[in-house]
């Protein structure tokens, strides 16, 4: 059956909607198909970067211009239209996505030279915008004091701030880690229409990184320490008055793991991934008030357990704030995921039937114990979810294998279309398949 792709090669200049044919290509390319060369393989993706709006009315995207890329906004409504085109002239752009429905978080760099005692260094610079949809207002996302000396503006050129949470569901502030001075480290809730900063968090010596729970509140941290037993991760919850208080101590030297990886809607319950006990990482639920650890909640037979997927957003008639969607592991294929959600169950299954993206019964074998047990892998292809809306009435994501780059499908309130090809010029038919 011929299937009909829209790439989504927005240009200002094309004015309207690419088309390619999958079965097209392959008749090109029956005879004998072209090797790619060096420079295409080591190309930019001619798109990749799509995210959607929670709202569901924008997608972004990236656009490859030889060296350069650009920003692409469409309209959701009408994909066929030219969208709108974002670029820069003095850096270059490294990724964007949706801080709120209305605006962007842009990351860019450029090299430069750092001039010092034993002469040129040559390095990057990088820095991260804000901007609208129109690209009208470029502006970065922690406004900073007047430099009081030339080493200090320097100092704020070469650095940027971060973002630390971006509150899906605040629709004027965000979270932000300043990266300059004297308070770099510090957290700062910014108000993105107002650009008032206001400080939440001011970081301590050691300080290792920060969780906040389902409401946005700083809630875990983790130190750097030396005691008697020598160096360790301490891991700190911070109490109903706002003070820190340790509850775990991990130690390097013994391979342990102990650490908060985020919160359950009731911000006393935590998650926490340990080792303590075990030969390999499992997932439990945690009391903090109680400082007890609960059941495991998640603990893969032979792999590693590492994160937590959870629904971030205002409970809906469908999803629960805080509700678990999918649990990952390190598995054969890297950053594997069990789905648990009934919805995010049967979106797997759609997608698998719609694309024909079966899996292959397959043996695995622990190396540690020789137990071995029965599961399903992906074969020549496999996707990963790229982006969605609170709704799951837009979901975003892509399929990619061994011999098969890259390519984008929308799944757009229950109809899946294809989206964009990352490597158009590169014919599958000249890659070989990986085992």
């Amino acid at each position: 059956m011929k299937k009909t792709i829209a790439l989504l090669v927005g240009s200002a200049l094309l004015g309207s909607t690419l088309l390619w044919s999958t079965a097209d290509a392959q008749v090109a390319t029956a005879s004998r198909p072209r090797v790619p060369t060096v420079e295409e393989l080591a190309a930019y993706p001619k798109m990749s970067g799509f995210n959607v709006s929670d709202d569901g009315k924008h997608i972004v995207g990236l656009e490859a211009r030889g060296e350069n890329r650009v920003i692409l906004v469409w309209d959701t409504d009408n994909l066929a239209k030219a969208p709108r085109v974002l670029g820069a002239t003095q850096m270059k752009i490294q990724s964007a996505s949706f801080l709120k429905n209305d605006l962007l978080s842009v990351r860019m760099w450029q090299p430069i030279d750092v001039r010092g005692g034993e002469g040129v260094t040559k390095t990057f610079l990088g820095k991260l915008y804000i901007v609208d949809l129109d690209g009208k207002n470029w502006r970065e996302p922690l406004p900073q004091p007047r430099a009081r000396s030339a080493a200090e503006e320097w100092e704020q050129a070469l650095t940027t701030p971060s973002i630390f949470d971006r509150l899906p569901n605040d629709p004027n502030n965000i979270l932000v880690i300043n990266e300059s001075g004297v308070n770099a480290g510090d957290i700062y809730k910014v108000n993105v229409r107002t650009q008032r900063a206001e400080r939440v968090q001011r970081t301590e010596e050691n300080s290792a990184g920060y969780i906040a729970d389902m409401a946005g509140n700083v809630r875990a941290r983790s130190v750097f320490l030396i005691g008697n037993d020598g160096a360790y991760l301490s891991t700190q919850l911070r109490d109903a008055g706002g003070a820190w208080a340790e509850h775990f101590r991990s130690y390097p030297k013994n391979r342990e793991v102990q650490q908060i990886i985020g919160f359950t809607e009731d911000p006393n319950i935590a998650l926490l991934v340990s080792n303590i006990g075990l030969d390999r990482t499992a997932i439990y639920e945690y009391d903090v008030k109680a400082r007890k650890r609960g059941e495991i909640l998640f603990q893969h037979r032979i792999f590693n357990a590492t994160n937590v997927l959870q629904y971030r957003y205002a409970s809906n008639a469908n999803f629960k704030k805080g509700e678990i969607l999918g649990l990952v592991y390190e598995g054969p294929r890297g950053e594997d995921v069990m789905w648990v959600s009934p919805t995010m169950v049967a979106l797997d299954k759609a997608i698998r039937t719609q694309l024909d993206l079966p899996q292959q019964a397959t043996t695995l074998v622990d190396p540690a114990t020789g137990q071995s047990i029965q599961s399903r892998l992906d074969t020549d292809a496999g996707y990963s979810i790229v982006d969605y809306t609170p709704d799951f009435k837009t979901v975003i994501f892509a399929i990619d294998g061994s011999n098969r780059p890259t390519v984008y499908y929308i799944i757009k309130d229950g109809k899946v279309q294809p989206l964009s090809s990352a490597y158009p010029q590169i014919d599958p038919n000249a890659l070989g398949k990986t085992d």
